[in-house]
């Protein structure tokens, strides 16, 4: 069975509530004892928050688990939260390794961010996979594709996209972000006086879009943890600055253009960061090794924390 992400429920939220409500239980044996088993209550769970997203106690509705029928201990999840859950148990189900599943797999999306996400995986799924690295693979892109559905799904039902327009709104709101991302630098000084300026003006601007009282397409990026660097950031919205060319000598040019509102502007510009990125891509192919498996999870896994946490 295809988990149906975006498409409208075909059962009545009143008729999903109905059907899990603080009475019953889930046997998490039971239900992962197929993928159409695991699938049939994982839509079910997902249908009643596309249903009632936006309402707290429907996002807050408590669902009662417990991992073996034989077990006497209870476990309440919040739907958002059990949702989220099973996307990492799934994987269990192609090992066979349901026998592990226990409490220690319950994952605290209060607290959790890159680290630990990956943390998790070294340690409760990829020790118990027996299989090769395709395999292993596999199975970690399986989790990633099912974070970032569900991510796009309730980004757009929360209407969390970036767009240009929300950012315009900021900047109108405060004065100090225009400066920030428009004042041009002095070209005179010295390469590490501009990285200095380049860095504070990139963390003030990062505090700015966090503490923001009116709402911001960027702080749920920031609120989610460690999911855009401050690199990233400066390169976005003040200033790209300074690259290194193939021998790791810093070309003296400053690119003082940023990927939002200007883009590289000048021919000059787009040489230049076409030579740093050449570098980037050695290094990226020589050091990747065992990363490999993390680098599409790291970069899905943003938006769904920024909506669940």
């Amino acid at each position: 069975m295809k988990i149906d992400y975006i498409n409208a429920p075909t059962k009545s939220l009143d008729e999903l509530l109905k059907a899990y409500n603080s009475k019953m239980y889930l046997i998490m044996e039971d239900v992962m004892e197929s993928h159409r088993s695991f699938s049939l209550i994982y839509q079910d769970l997902l249908d009643i928050l596309k249903l009632g997203f936006e309402k707290k106690e429907i996002r807050t509705y408590p669902i009662r688990i417990k991992f073996h029928s034989k077990e006497k201990k209870y476990h309440t999840l919040e739907i958002r939260h059990l949702l989220s859950n099973m996307i990492f148990w799934e994987p269990l189900i192609d090992m066979d390794r349901l026998d592990i599943l226990d409490e220690s797999y319950i994952i605290d999306f209060r607290f959790f961010d890159q680290g630990r996400m990956i943390k998790y995986i070294d340690e409760k799924i990829l020790p118990f996979h027996l299989g090769d690295f395709a395999s292993k693979n596999k199975c970690i892109d399986e989790i990633c594709y099912n974070m970032a559905a569900i991510s796009n799904a309730f980004s757009l039902l929360m209407g969390m996209s970036v767009n240009i327009y929300d950012i315009i709104e900021t900047e109108k709101r405060i004065p100090r972000l225009h400066n920030l991302m428009f004042d041009p630098f002095d070209t005179t000084k010295q390469p590490i006086e501009l990285e200095e300026e380049l860095k504070q003006r990139s963390s003030e601007a990062i505090e700015i879009f966090k503490k923001d009282e009116h709402e911001n397409v960027m702080r749920p990026f920031f609120a989610a943890g460690n999911v855009l660097s401050p690199d990233q950031f400066k390169e976005l919205f003040i200033a790209i600055g300074f690259k290194s060319d193939i021998n790791g000598h810093t070309i003296p040019n400053m690119i003082d253009a940023n990927f939002l509102s200007t883009g590289l502007n000048k021919p000059s510009y787009a040489y230049i960061n076409s030579m740093g990125g050449r570098k980037s891509m050695i290094l990226t192919k020589l050091s990747i090794s065992r990363n490999y498996l993390y680098l599409s999870l790291y970069y899905e896994s943003k938006n769904l924390y920024a909506c669940y946490i």
